[in-house]
């Protein structure tokens, strides 16, 4: 994938925001945090002048969010899938978030997709 840019602009978003545009291919193909960067900052050279105060009103206010419990599931997977899953770590989490995100943002296409099974595998019955 290559990615190009007018380096004028890209000198201004830098200096304005903080961001260079060469940082994006990393969002395609590497990790998306310079941990070494963030690792040699001192608590000074952060900058946290957008961040409101959490005063005794913020906390009068806030609710207490409890995350939701999971459900125990016996799932039977191909074996590629579940080996590309576990080369990324933290598998069972992974899993769990692909498919919530999934399931959030494919409703409009879930019928279509159950068709297909149907036809194609009859897999879903």
């Amino acid at each position: 994938m290559r990615f190009e840019w007018d380096d004028e602009k890209r000198l201004t978003n830098v200096e304005k925001h903080g961001v260079d545009f060469k940082v994006v291919p990393k969002l395609f193909t590497g990790p998306l945090t310079d941990w070494q960067r963030i690792d040699s900052m001192m608590d000074e050279d952060i900058d946290l002048s957008d961040i409101a105060e959490l005063d005794d009103n913020f906390f009068r206010k806030a609710t207490l969010v409890l995350p939701k419990p999971k459900a125990v599931v016996t799932l039977r997977v191909d074996a590629d899938v579940l080996q590309w899953f576990t080369a990324r770590g933290k598998r069972q989490t992974l899993m769990n978030t692909v498919l919530k995100e999934y399931s959030r943002h494919s409703t409009e296409h879930f019928p279509k997709v159950t068709e297909v099974l149907k036809k194609e595998k009859n897999v879903l019955r």
